[in-house]
């Protein structure tokens, strides 16, 4: 640990955070530089552990714009021993006013990967010798529309996508649809034969 260096970033910097190999390359993740124009990360609260011109953990916290409270860690990767991880969350406790939560983000199926495992597990560990204590778990749910090759085509002719122009002209469109006939209506069943009744059984003498 004597020849490791932790420190936070400068904003002329960031490009070392991304330095560091993804080791959740599943995850999509930001660029800090597209963080810190965001809005929601800021130098001050990114922070490094290095050997040299080697990054070995990286923490960054988040706060969004318009959020109130404290920031949360929300990137903590650690390709070290869990040592490493501690004194980079403890030296940055200092600076930052204390420990914080930590949103550690995983691949839903993470435990049934043990390449996945392994990677997460460092910094989970090290949060933990730091401190912190696991409280839930819980699932991120995002959709990501269907990619469109090109716009939509009726008749074989491309149909114009815009902004309507006013409510008059949307009020004009909902009454063009309500006088649109209607389906047809389904035929109804045939009534079908009532079942021949039985005869009755004869009576015994």
């Amino acid at each position: 640990m004597t020849d490791v260096v932790v420190r936070p970033l400068s904003a002329s910097e960031l490009h070392l955070f991304d330095a560091m190999p993804d080791p959740l390359p599943d995850l999509p993740q930001i660029s800090l530089a597209d963080g810190v124009a965001g809005g929601g990360y800021a130098p001050e609260r990114t922070w490094i552990a290095a050997r040299g011109p080697e990054v070995l953990a990286r923490a960054a916290w988040l706060l969004p714009p318009g959020a109130v409270g404290r920031p949360w860690l929300e990137r903590f990767d650690l390709r070290a021993a869990p040592a490493v991880g501690v004194a980079l969350l403890q030296a940055a406790w200092a600076a930052l006013g204390g420990p914080t939560e930590y949103y550690a983000t995983v691949p839903p199926d993470w435990r049934d990967r043990p390449e996945v495992v392994a990677a997460a597990s460092r910094p989970m560990t090290a949060a933990r010798l730091a401190g912190l204590t696991p409280q839930t778990e819980r699932w991120r749910f995002t959709w990501h529309p269907p990619a469109i090759p090109g716009p939509p085509v009726r008749r074989g002719v491309p149909l114009s996508v815009r902004p309507a122009t006013s409510a008059a002209e949307i009020n004009a469109l909902v009454a063009r649809i309500a006088a649109l006939p209607t389906a047809a209506t389904l035929p109804t069943a045939a009534t079908l034969p009532t079942a021949a009744t039985l005869p009755t059984a004869a009576t015994l003498p």
